[in-house]
């Protein structure tokens, strides 16, 4: 059995820095279908769990109490290796100042921004299959008919905290990530905000909504042509609420006048109609929920004079 260690800790070792060679190039993009890019580091990284896997698999091994020790000893160097890239990745985005540079007049969201979201995700996702590949249920079986329910149970309990634990650092990671995305848009946001505060009274609506539609159309498209379907749901809802803060806070202006109140109001039906993108976007359970409901009712009271 200590060969065996030994041969499972000299593969994680081999992993480890293929990860390690892997995350210097994050900047390698790979379209891996027509809306969906990675970087050749995720891809790298997902080999890699998969070479780690039909290695273990391929040792057949028989005695069932030891196979789950090495089994959790499989986890727990995929779990590192995991850990391991997704802090990598983030590091690499404030290297690259892609969300968080404080000397950028104007937040660029760019396609390496996104895709980065993209391995992060994607690495956490083949890690969530290793169970499957390690064939883990049929161990659980397997030790449950030799040791009785009692163990078979712990042993389930352990190898499924290993991945949870691990899983929640990555999901850690991309909110980190997404919110910072969603703070930097504020400000930008605001400015725009302020602009149709301050159009005149006899100002187009449309005209006076432009910069801001415009401005989210532009992120828009960047982030639909590269996020993955989940990653996207994330941002775009943090970018609503987001838009909707901004609206609710301009309401919330004591010098805010009924004809400029109508105006916000108008604008923020447009945009719920933008973010909900003929129910390709947000549902309208996500867009009208208690921030929205709040702002619309302090418009009506401006618009009545309350």
């Amino acid at each position: 059995t200590g060969l065996v260690a030994g041969w499972i800790d000299a593969a994680a070792d081999k992993c480890n820095v293929e990860i390690k060679r892997a995350v210097t190039s994050l900047d390698d993009v790979a379209t891996v279908t027509e809306n969906v890019k990675f970087s050749h580091s995720a891809l790298s990284a997902a080999a890699c769990f998969e070479r780690m896997a039909a290695f273990w698999n391929n040792l057949h091994w028989p005695k069932v109490s030891q196979r789950y020790s090495f089994i959790v000893k499989v986890i727990e160097n995929l779990a590192t290796a995991t850990k391991y890239y997704v802090q990598e990745s983030h590091k690499h985005l404030k290297t690259k100042g892609f969300y968080d540079d404080p000397k950028s007049e104007e937040f660029e969201i760019t396609p390496q921004l996104c895709i980065c979201l993209n391995d992060i995700e994607h690495v956490s996702e083949e890690l969530l299959k290793i169970p499957v590949a390690l064939q883990f249920d049929a161990l659980i079986s397997r030790l449950a008919e030799v040791e009785g329910d009692a163990p078979a149970a712990a042993a389930r309990r352990t190898m499924e905290g290993l991945i949870k634990y691990a899983n929640d650092d990555v999901m850690y990671h991309i909110n980190q990530v997404v919110l910072s995305i969603a703070d930097q848009m504020s400000k930008d946001v605001n400015i725009r905000v302020t602009t149709l505060l301050n159009a005149g009274h006899e100002a187009d609506l449309f005209q006076a909504l432009d910069p801001l539609m415009q401005y989210l159309s532009q992120c828009m498209q960047v982030f639909n042509a590269c996020l993955s379907k989940s990653v996207l749901d994330n941002v775009v809802e943090n970018i609503w609420s987001v838009a909707l803060t901004s609206f609710v806070q301009a309401v919330e202006d004591p010098k805010l006048d009924q004809i400029v109140a109508k105006r916000l109001s108008s604008s923020l039906n447009e945009l719920v109609s933008f973010f909900h993108a003929g129910g390709s976007g947000l549902s309208m359970e996500k867009l009208k929920n208690d921030k929205y409901t709040v702002g619309s009712f302090e418009f009506l009271c401006v618009l009545v004079g309350t």
